[in-house]
């Protein structure tokens, strides 16, 4: 199989499909898929689930997600990839609060939905922000 400029492989899950699909990629897919060359990640309607996964394979700061129902809320923007913590305080706009366990070296930020009454409440429309190392 063969994989050209422009294209992606994406493997199935080894127990349930684990069939290779290669499929072109467009030209959104494709800056957001090198965007971290340059130290950036962008995210253009994104779930906030794809996003923390994308920091935390590039931090030893980790986000997790502890609502199940912000995880499908949908992001966009630039956002340094070292810079985890400024991704989590824009996510304040959707009304996500985040508590912060693990150690100085190494934290964790839990993210769930704001008490009710507290910011902006979490919803559909999307989040846009520009953020700078």
């Amino acid at each position: 199989m063969e994989v050209a400029a422009g294209q992606a492989a994406e493997i199935g899950a080894p127990q349930t499909d684990p069939r290779v699909r290669v499929h072109s990629l467009t030209a959104r897919e494709l800056t957001w898929r090198v965007a971290w060359t340059t130290g950036s990640l962008t995210f253009d309607s994104r779930s906030v689930q794809d996003a923390a996964v994308q920091f935390n394979r590039r931090n030893a700061t980790q986000i997790v997600i502890d609502d199940p129902a912000i995880a499908n809320l949908r992001v966009g923007g630039k956002f340094y990839a070292g810079d985890p913590a400024g991704f989590v305080a824009a996510l304040g706009v959707l009304g996500i609060r985040a508590t912060v366990t693990g150690s100085t070296e190494a934290p964790v930020f839990h993210l769930s939905r704001a008490a009710k009454g507290a910011g902006t409440p979490a919803r559909t429309q999307d989040l846009r922000i520009e953020s700078a190392p």
